[in-house]
């Protein structure tokens, strides 16, 4: 990877943002589509066009910057305000996408350490906890949710199963403490963690860290849906505020969880006899999901667990002491296949989970405890494309 793949996807650059974050279509909701031109035949023709469409009054009230050049010349063929500064929104992954594969190679994966105070017994009893220690892997989702759940933890019941381990004595930890921060972005908003795109970052995730709830209109006018949770051992819980209403009403529902709550309050209504309808809710402190449905899981395959589930994050002590024994791993897809997941349907969170741990690979003895993994990914950015000849100055990454 090298400073080519930033310059091309920066030559031909559109954005825009309507004023207070709202999104560009409300903004210009009402107006009548535009009268799509003849092709351009000529450069001329082709600047004239973009000119006009830019002038209309229907983007009276947004923010334009656009630089058009070829990407055999270098010349600039179009632009206006392309020194404005716009929030890019998810073209940031590029970004994040380009200097993972830069710094740390397609070919590389995320590995995590399966931990234990001593290794197996000879009849596979394995005494004290088992700690995975995550790295922030985001691979670990099913293909298709809900129907094959519980494959993700197929590797993990490998690695065990080789290790000689079919009994643990102590608890199942998740620790979550390779991430340093809180488990929300410094620019998130109090109302982002209510949405999937919102949900927490944390070393040690699941399902993207967000469930579905199933909504269903009740058996008479004036009735409670029903609700049902369909990912197990979340630790969620439901409190059901919604009606079933009559025929041809208005479908409309809405998920709240409280920030520190498990509780998640379902508003709304549902016509009676209408189809289901699926929310996204979020998982507040995914790394004990992960834990709860991992010792569930090993003892689906057989190997006996005694203790809990527990989980550990940062600025909690890590669960992995300096006499732990190393007694597996399970490894992630590479890093191509990460970063083509997270690009192509737009995922926040396992952008985020790749920065934060591209930060972390960069961090060195003198760097403060206190400077979190995003801080040291924006650090890590600013030298790669420092390196690469890129305008430092033109990025504020956040």
């Amino acid at each position: 990877m090298n400073s080519t793949f930033l310059r091309r996807i920066g030559l031909c650059l559109l954005l825009f943002l309507a004023p207070s974050g709202r999104s560009f279509a409300a903004e210009v909701a009402g107006h009548p589509p535009p009268v799509v031109p003849p092709a351009a035949t000529t450069l001329a023709e082709l600047q004239a066009q973009l000119d006009s469409h830019i002038s209309q009054p229907r983007f009276a009230v947004a923010l334009w910057g656009v630089k058009v050049a070829s990407l055999d010349s270098g010349k600039t063929l179009f632009e206006i305000h392309p020194e404005r500064l716009l929030s890019p929104a998810s073209n940031s992954k590029l970004y994040t996408g380009a200097l993972a594969l830069d710094v740390l190679g397609a070919d590389y994966r995320i590995v995590t350490p399966l931990y234990a105070v001593g290794k197996p017994e000879a009849s596979g009893t394995l005494r004290g906890d088992l700690i995975v220690a995550g790295r922030g892997d985001p691979s670990w989702r099913s293909k298709n949710r809900r129907e094959d759940f519980w494959d993700i933890f197929t590797p993990f019941v490998a690695a065990l199963k080789a290790a000689g381990v079919r009994r643990v004595v102590g608890d199942i930890v998740a620790d979550a403490t390779y991430f340093r921060g809180p488990p929300n972005g410094a620019g998130w908003t109090a109302d982002d963690l209510n949405d999937d795109y919102g949900a927490e970052i944390s070393a040690v995730t699941l399902e993207d860290n967000f469930a579905d709830v199933r909504v269903l209109p009740g058996p008479a006018v004036g009735a409670r849906c029903e609700l049902t949770l369909l990912l197990p051992q979340t630790g969620l819980g439901l409190e059901n505020r919604t009606t079933t209403i009559a025929k041809g009403g208005t479908r409309r529902l809405e998920a709240r969880r409280n920030i520190g709550d498990t509780t998640t309050y379902i508003f709304g209504e549902l016509p009676i006899g209408d189809r289901e309808e699926i929310l996204d809710v979020t998982v507040p402190r995914p790394a004990q999901w992960f834990a709860a449905a991992l010792k569930v899981a090993l003892i689906r395959a057989g190997i006996h667990v005694e203790g809990a589930p527990r989980s550990v994050r940062w600025p909690e002590a890590s669960a992995v002491s300096a006499a732990a024994v190393k007694i597996g791993e399970v490894a992630s897809p590479p890093l191509r296949t990460m970063v083509a997941d997270f690009m192509k349907p737009s995922q926040n969170l396992e952008t985020d989970l790749i920065f934060g741990h591209v930060g972390e690979t960069q961090r060195t003895a003198e760097i403060p405890e206190r400077r979190s993994s995003e801080a040291a990914g924006v650090a890590a950015l600013r030298e790669y494309l420092r390196r690469h000849a890129l305008p430092v100055e033109d990025v504020i990454f956040e």
